[in-house]
Order: structure tokens, then sequence, then C-alpha cells
């Protein structure tokens, strides 16, 4: 009786685990599909959206041009601009914290890179993130120096964060800006 209730506990046991085993599987498959449908979505409206359509379009075809309309209130331009910002330092979050792979990120990989290469994206980003690095946000510019940095502040070090951090990391990371992007020569003035 012993061997045979030894025999029952060890295929009981068995038949956990292949169906534990089993649930897992069906959940991680599960999981990818919710993962791909969301990121389809994501994509699809970034790719059908009008505004960040436009935007990208204007980059690739050499016509987009930062000026001094993007500081006039509700300015069509900026708007348009922070929207294709977002989107794209969206992805590069999403890149950064492992929710998404090197797969799914080369779904976008193609516009982040074109946006952030092109000059006068770059002013733009440039002035938004000097002006968030000004006395206008910040009173605590001494603190945030970065004393391994030679005591210049960088894009981690401080309490203000432009919108489109995530996207600068990327830049910075994927040598698309150059490093002199964050040094600013004297007191903050817009470069147009």
């Amino acid at each position: 009786m012993s061997i045979t209730l030894f025999v029952l506990q060890f295929i009981s046991i068995i038949a956990a685990l292949v169906g534990g085993f089993t649930a897992l599987l069906q959940y991680i498959k599960q999981n990818k599909r919710k993962r791909a449908d969301l990121l389809y979505e994501i994509v699809n409206k970034m790719r059908s959206d009008p505004d960040i359509r436009a935007v990208i379009s204007s980059i690739e075809k050499g016509s987009f041009k930062y000026g001094e309309s993007f500081y006039h209130y509700l300015d069509e331009d900026e708007a348009k601009t922070d929207k294709t910002l977002e989107y794209l330092s969206f992805f590069c979050y999403m890149k950064n914290s492992h929710l998404i792979g090197e797969k799914e990120f080369s779904f976008v990989e193609y516009e982040i890179r074109v946006v952030v290469s092109n000059r006068e994206i770059q002013k733009y980003l440039y002035n938004l993130y000097h002006y968030a690095k000004s006395d206008v946000f910040s009173k605590q510019e001494e603190k945030n120096k970065d004393v391994n940095n030679g005591g210049k502040n960088n894009l981690h070090d401080s309490a203000v964060k432009i919108p489109f951090d995530n996207l600068l990391k990327f830049a910075e990371r994927e040598g698309l800006i150059n490093k002199s992007f964050y040094d600013l020569p004297g007191p903050f003035e817009y470069i147009l």
C-alpha cells in the first residue's frame, strides 16, 4: 500500500507541475499578445496622427523650421512638435524602463533618429533644456553641480526636467547630439 500511495503522490506532484508550467506558458503568451496589441495601437496612433505625420514629414523633407513663432501663445507648430516629441520620448521611456525590447523599439527607431538628428529640433530641445535649467525654474543651480563633471550641470542632475528628457537620454547615448549640448557658455539666451 505504501508504494501505491507513493506512486499516487508522485503522479499528482508531476501533474501539478505540468499544470502549473502550462498555466505559466499561457500567461506569458497572453502577456506578449497584450503587449503586441498595445504597441500596435500606440504605433498606429502615432503614424496616423496628422500632426505627428506633418512634423516628421517636414523634418524628412528638410522644410521644418524652428523659430520665434514657437514662443507665441498656443502656436500650432510648437504644439504639433511637442506632441511628436512626447510620443517619441514615451517610446524612449518604455525602452529605458525595459517595458519594450529592441524588436519593439525598432518600429519607431527610424522616426526617433530622424527627428533627434535634425538641427532645428536640436535647437528647440537646446532652448527647452537650458530654459528649464535657468533661474526661472531653479534657484538650486549650485546644489545641482556635478563635482565629477568639472562643476558643469548635466542632463541628469537637475530637479527640473524637460518633458522630452528620455528622448535626450537616447540621443546622448546614441551619439546623436554633441556633448556641448549641455554646456551653456553664458546666461541663457534663445538660439533661433
